[in-house]
């Protein structure tokens, strides 16, 4: 089972490209823990990917999964990063299909990897944002006055241009899904963060419903449910694990407090034994952040193996969070 829990590169990437210790840097990074899985995250340069497919193939290390867009797709606009510099349910058509094309080619990768792929389904178009009303919470709390206005005001809007979203999302996950089926890679559609991103709880299932079980399923972002849960968007951990458990494919574990996400597992409110299923087929991402010292993520990936360990013990009803 130990196998199946490995480090997002997102972990010290960019100290690692300052630096220009490259892939090196971070298998030193994960031996110091004492795990030899990764996920490639959309920051990983393509220069990386010959090494890293030496290691994979010599069985030193194992990659879990590729986070869309992966390699990186390069120059990223101001106000971007490389998980959003361009959307699946863009409704600029150009823009939509940067998206398919980069998104090919982060299967074509993960296919010589053995590895899935995490996709961010895109966005709705809406005012307030789903930036500005986290924002909010962050500044006054979630049941601010104000902030409970701003995310009644997304929420109206939202469901008004959902339907235009999702429709063209479904244009781009038609072209991807064919080419990931031919490939053997499985796509996960990974629980968003900000409200106005899709998919929302309701979307995650009717999109399931749409695609084959072999090739789409869906990644489970601790943090992120929990964020969502917050702001009035979900129903907690249990809800996601009791609806879409059985087609989860792999997890990005990491802690919350105070709707800050990305601490060490075992430092923040996250009861992960609601919804982390000890089964070897699913991928475990501790996608934790550099501001968590090395201390601090090794007695997180103990919490993790401990909530693993409680969960795969017959008769046990949990006890570890």
């Amino acid at each position: 089972m130990t196998d199946r829990l490995g480090l997002s590169t997102v972990y010290c990437i960019r100290r690692l490209l300052r630096e220009e210790t490259g892939w090196r840097g971070f298998r030193a990074a994960l031996d110091g823990l004492g795990l030899s899985a990764v996920e490639l995250n959309a920051d990983v340069p393509a220069t990386w990917l010959s090494e890293v497919l030496r290691d994979a193939a010599s069985g030193e290390i194992a990659v879990l999964s590729l986070h869309n867009f992966c390699p990186s797709v390069g120059m990223i606009p101001a106000g971007k990063t490389g998980f959003n510099v361009f959307s699946l349910s863009a409704a600029d058509d150009a823009e939509r299909t940067a998206a398919v094309i980069h998104t090919l080619h982060t299967i074509e990768w993960a296919a010589r990897f053995g590895a899935r792929v995490v996709v961010h389904a895109g966005e709705v178009p809406c005012s307030p944002s789903g930036r500005d009303c986290y924002a909010a919470a962050l500044q006054d709390g979630p049941d601010h006055p104000r902030t409970r206005a701003m995310l009644q005001s997304l929420r109206e809007n939202r469901a008004r241009n959902a339907p235009a979203a999702l429709d063209r999302l479904r244009r781009s996950l038609d072209e991807v899904v064919p080419r990931a089926a031919q490939r053997g890679v499985s796509l996960g559609l990974e629980t968003r963060m900000y409200p106005d991103e899709i998919p929302d709880f309701a979307e995650i299932g009717r999109l399931l419903d749409e695609y084959p079980a072999d090739t789409v399923g869906y990644w489970h972002d601790f943090g992120h449910a929990e964020v969502l849960t917050a702001l009035g968007f979900a129903g907690g951990q249990r809800a996601y694990a009791a609806a879409f458990g059985q087609r989860t494919i792999g997890y990005h574990i990491h802690d919350t407090r105070n709707l800050r996400d990305h601490d060490a597992p075992g430092f923040g409110s996250t009861v992960f034994a609601d919804a982390l299923l000890p089964d070897a087929g699913r991928a475990m991402v501790l996608e934790v952040h550099e501001a968590a010292p090395p201390e601090r993520l090794l007695a997180g990936i103990e919490h993790v193996r401990a909530v693993l360990a409680a969960a795969s013990t017959p008769g046990a009803s949990g006890g570890v969070s």
